[in-house]
């Protein structure tokens, strides 16, 4: 796609539109190629799945460490419902497992 092309869909001038360009080709993520007086671009496939893979493994441990951090909360929450429904009204948090302990009220 020619830069004019591109800079007609976006808010920024063509200047803007190919200082960008050049960066995203530096970085192997588009493909440029002369057409006459100008030059068109296309996306790099390779640079993009680069880009997906080293996204991936950014986000995997991440999303990883919050599914365990809302397991955990889930367990918790189960087990302060369950003493709450046996009449406990305090609870001890027991590290990073998340056991709960009942702990009897003062008045029993």
């Amino acid at each position: 796609m020619p830069v004019g092309v591109l800079a007609n869909r976006l808010p920024i001038s063509r200047p803007a539109v190919s200082q960008h360009l050049r960066v995203l080709k530096a970085a192997g993520l588009v493909l440029d190629r002369p057409s006459g007086t100008r030059r068109l671009y296309e996306i790099d496939p390779a640079g993009i799945g680069a880009l997906q893979a080293w996204l991936a493994s950014l986000w995997t441990p991440a999303l990883l460490d919050q599914h365990r951090h809302v397991e955990a909360e889930t367990e918790l929450q189960r087990a302060r419902d369950f003493y709450r429904s046996a009449g406990a009204t305090r609870y001890v948090r027991e590290g990073e497992a998340m056991r709960i302990t009942r702990v009897a009220s003062s008045g029993s």
